[in-house]
Protein backbone atom coordinates (compact mmCIF):
# COMPACT_ATOMS: atom_id res chain seq x y z
CA UNK A 1 0.00 0.00 0.00
CA UNK A 2 1.48 3.32 -1.11
CA UNK A 3 0.49 5.26 2.01
CA UNK A 4 1.93 2.52 4.22
CA UNK A 5 5.29 2.46 2.41
CA UNK A 6 5.43 6.25 2.15
CA UNK A 7 4.78 6.60 5.87
CA UNK A 8 7.42 4.02 6.72
CA UNK A 9 9.97 5.69 4.45
CA UNK A 10 9.24 9.12 5.96
CA UNK A 11 9.58 7.77 9.50
CA UNK A 12 12.88 5.99 8.82
CA UNK A 13 14.31 8.85 6.75
CA UNK A 14 13.48 11.38 9.48
CA UNK A 15 15.27 9.18 12.01
CA UNK A 16 18.30 8.94 9.73
CA UNK A 17 18.42 12.73 9.50
CA UNK A 18 18.23 13.02 13.28
CA UNK A 19 21.04 10.48 13.55
CA UNK A 20 23.24 12.68 11.36
CA UNK A 21 22.75 15.54 13.83
CA UNK A 22 23.32 13.17 16.78
CA UNK A 23 26.59 11.98 15.24
CA UNK A 24 27.79 15.47 14.33
CA UNK A 25 27.16 16.74 17.87
CA UNK A 26 28.34 13.48 19.58
CA UNK A 27 25.06 13.25 21.46
CA UNK A 28 22.54 10.45 20.92
CA UNK A 29 20.02 12.27 23.11
CA UNK A 30 19.08 14.46 20.16
CA UNK A 31 16.69 11.65 19.26
CA UNK A 32 14.86 11.89 22.61
CA UNK A 33 12.69 14.96 21.89
CA UNK A 34 12.00 13.72 18.35
CA UNK A 35 10.79 10.17 18.77
CA UNK A 36 7.48 11.22 20.35
CA UNK A 37 6.95 13.97 17.76
CA UNK A 38 7.37 11.78 14.67
CA UNK A 39 4.18 9.70 15.26
CA UNK A 40 2.14 12.91 15.56
CA UNK A 41 3.60 14.26 12.33
CA UNK A 42 2.86 10.97 10.61
CA UNK A 43 -0.75 10.90 11.83
CA UNK A 44 -1.29 14.49 10.67
CA UNK A 45 0.31 13.62 7.34
CA UNK A 46 -2.05 10.69 6.86
CA UNK A 47 -5.04 12.86 7.82
CA UNK A 48 -4.01 15.43 5.23
CA UNK A 49 -4.13 12.78 2.50
CA UNK A 50 -7.69 11.70 3.29
CA UNK A 51 -9.04 14.16 0.72
CA UNK A 52 -11.83 15.40 2.99
CA UNK A 53 -12.61 16.04 6.66
CA UNK A 54 -11.00 13.23 8.69
CA UNK A 55 -13.10 10.77 10.66
CA UNK A 56 -13.90 11.07 14.37
CA UNK A 57 -11.68 8.04 14.95
CA UNK A 58 -8.77 9.89 13.41
CA UNK A 59 -9.34 12.93 15.61
CA UNK A 60 -9.51 11.04 18.90
CA UNK A 61 -6.47 9.00 17.81
CA UNK A 62 -4.55 12.21 17.22
CA UNK A 63 -5.75 13.52 20.58
CA UNK A 64 -4.41 10.38 22.28
CA UNK A 65 -1.00 10.89 20.66
CA UNK A 66 -0.94 14.51 21.84
CA UNK A 67 -1.84 13.39 25.39
CA UNK A 68 0.95 10.80 25.30
CA UNK A 69 3.39 13.44 23.98
CA UNK A 70 2.37 15.92 26.69
CA UNK A 71 2.90 13.39 29.48
CA UNK A 72 6.39 12.61 28.20
CA UNK A 73 7.42 16.26 27.94
CA UNK A 74 5.98 17.19 31.33
CA UNK A 75 7.94 14.52 33.22
CA UNK A 76 10.98 14.23 30.96
CA UNK A 77 11.53 17.51 29.12
CA UNK A 78 14.75 17.39 27.15
CA UNK A 79 17.51 19.23 29.01
CA UNK A 80 19.05 20.20 25.70
CA UNK A 81 16.50 22.99 25.28
CA UNK A 82 18.02 24.80 28.26
CA UNK A 83 21.40 23.17 29.00
CA UNK A 84 22.65 22.87 25.44
CA UNK A 85 23.60 19.96 23.18
CA UNK A 86 26.14 18.63 25.65
CA UNK A 87 23.33 17.29 27.86
CA UNK A 88 23.02 13.54 27.25
CA UNK A 89 21.03 10.78 28.92
CA UNK A 90 23.23 8.98 31.48
CA UNK A 91 22.24 5.59 30.03
CA UNK A 92 23.76 6.52 26.68
CA UNK A 93 26.96 7.40 28.51
CA UNK A 94 27.04 3.90 30.00
CA UNK A 95 26.60 2.37 26.54
CA UNK A 96 29.42 4.58 25.24
CA UNK A 97 31.71 3.36 28.04
CA UNK A 98 30.88 -0.27 27.25
CA UNK A 99 31.42 0.05 23.49
CA UNK A 100 34.09 2.73 23.39
CA UNK A 101 33.13 6.38 23.52
CA UNK A 102 33.06 7.81 20.02
CA UNK A 103 33.99 4.46 18.48
CA UNK A 104 32.46 3.02 15.32
CA UNK A 105 30.85 0.31 17.43
CA UNK A 106 29.13 2.86 19.65
CA UNK A 107 27.71 4.79 16.70
CA UNK A 108 26.54 1.56 15.09
CA UNK A 109 24.74 0.69 18.33
CA UNK A 110 23.39 4.24 18.50
CA UNK A 111 22.01 4.02 14.96
CA UNK A 112 20.45 0.57 15.30
CA UNK A 113 19.37 0.47 18.97
CA UNK A 114 18.96 4.09 20.09
CA UNK A 115 17.53 5.54 16.87
CA UNK A 116 16.01 3.06 14.42
CA UNK A 117 14.76 0.40 16.86
CA UNK A 118 12.37 2.71 18.78
CA UNK A 119 11.31 4.27 15.47
CA UNK A 120 10.40 0.88 14.01
CA UNK A 121 8.67 -0.29 17.20
CA UNK A 122 6.49 2.83 17.25
CA UNK A 123 5.87 2.51 13.51
CA UNK A 124 4.80 -1.13 13.89
CA UNK A 125 2.06 -0.17 16.37
CA UNK A 126 1.12 3.04 14.56
CA UNK A 127 0.71 1.34 11.19
CA UNK A 128 -2.16 -0.79 12.50
CA UNK A 129 -4.16 2.41 12.98
CA UNK A 130 -3.31 3.98 9.62
CA UNK A 131 -6.87 3.57 8.33
CA UNK A 132 -8.17 5.63 11.26
CA UNK A 133 -6.24 8.66 9.97
CA UNK A 134 -6.77 8.10 6.26
CA UNK A 135 -10.55 7.56 6.49
CA UNK A 136 -12.93 10.46 5.93
CA UNK A 137 -15.96 11.42 7.98
CA UNK A 138 -19.10 9.69 6.65
CA UNK A 139 -17.19 6.89 4.95
CA UNK A 140 -15.51 5.46 8.05
CA UNK A 141 -17.29 2.83 10.18
CA UNK A 142 -19.22 4.40 13.08
CA UNK A 143 -17.67 4.58 16.51
CA UNK A 144 -18.47 1.60 18.70
CA UNK A 145 -17.44 -0.46 21.74
CA UNK A 146 -13.98 -1.17 20.32
CA UNK A 147 -13.34 2.57 20.14
CA UNK A 148 -14.36 2.97 23.78
CA UNK A 149 -11.98 0.14 24.71
CA UNK A 150 -9.15 1.64 22.65
CA UNK A 151 -9.60 5.16 24.02
CA UNK A 152 -9.89 3.84 27.57
CA UNK A 153 -6.76 1.72 27.16
CA UNK A 154 -4.73 4.66 25.88
CA UNK A 155 -5.97 6.96 28.65
CA UNK A 156 -5.21 4.31 31.30
CA UNK A 157 -1.75 3.80 29.82
CA UNK A 158 -0.90 7.50 30.03
CA UNK A 159 -2.16 7.56 33.63
CA UNK A 160 0.02 4.55 34.53
CA UNK A 161 3.06 6.21 32.95
CA UNK A 162 2.44 9.52 34.70
CA UNK A 163 1.99 7.81 38.07
CA UNK A 164 5.11 5.69 37.65
CA UNK A 165 7.16 8.65 36.40
CA UNK A 166 6.10 10.82 39.35
CA UNK A 167 7.11 8.11 41.84
CA UNK A 168 10.44 7.49 40.13
CA UNK A 169 11.25 11.18 39.88
CA UNK A 170 10.53 11.67 43.61
CA UNK A 171 12.68 8.64 44.45
CA UNK A 172 15.60 9.85 42.35
CA UNK A 173 15.30 13.36 43.78
CA UNK A 174 15.66 11.92 47.30
CA UNK A 175 18.60 9.73 46.22
CA UNK A 176 20.61 12.45 44.42
CA UNK A 177 19.51 15.64 46.14
CA UNK A 178 17.43 18.67 45.17
CA UNK A 179 20.10 20.25 42.95
CA UNK A 180 21.04 17.14 40.92
CA UNK A 181 20.42 16.88 37.19
CA UNK A 182 18.23 13.78 37.05
CA UNK A 183 18.92 13.28 33.35
CA UNK A 184 22.61 12.63 34.04
CA UNK A 185 22.67 11.48 37.69
CA UNK A 186 23.60 7.81 38.11
CA UNK A 187 25.36 5.47 40.51
CA UNK A 188 22.76 5.04 43.25
CA UNK A 189 22.35 1.42 44.32
CA UNK A 190 18.96 2.02 45.90
CA UNK A 191 15.89 0.33 44.40
CA UNK A 192 12.62 2.22 43.96
CA UNK A 193 9.76 0.34 45.61
CA UNK A 194 7.17 3.06 46.00
CA UNK A 195 3.78 3.14 44.29
CA UNK A 196 3.58 1.02 41.15
CA UNK A 197 7.28 0.21 41.48
CA UNK A 198 6.38 -1.98 44.46
CA UNK A 199 4.61 -4.37 42.06
CA UNK A 200 6.76 -4.10 38.92
CA UNK A 201 10.34 -3.28 37.99
CA UNK A 202 9.20 -1.38 34.88
CA UNK A 203 5.68 0.05 35.33
CA UNK A 204 6.40 2.98 33.00
CA UNK A 205 7.44 0.58 30.23
CA UNK A 206 4.26 -1.39 30.87
CA UNK A 207 2.32 1.84 30.40
CA UNK A 208 4.20 2.49 27.14
CA UNK A 209 3.38 -1.00 25.87
CA UNK A 210 -0.27 -0.60 26.93
CA UNK A 211 -0.59 2.71 25.08
CA UNK A 212 0.54 1.21 21.76
CA UNK A 213 -1.76 -1.77 22.27
CA UNK A 214 -4.58 0.77 22.51
CA UNK A 215 -3.40 2.49 19.34
CA UNK A 216 -3.22 -0.80 17.43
Amino acid sequence: HLRYLTGLAAHVASTCLIYVFSFSSSNSSLYDPAWCVLPICLAIGWMSTSGAFPSARGWYGLGALLLWFTRYNVFYPWDGWTAGLQSEDWRYGMIAQATGSGSRLYWLVSFTSLHQTPTLLVWFALSFAMSAWTSVAGAAPPLGPWDVLAAGTMALAVLVQAWADADLRAFRREAYGPSANLMTASGSRQVCRRGLWHFSRHPNYFGEWLFWVGVA
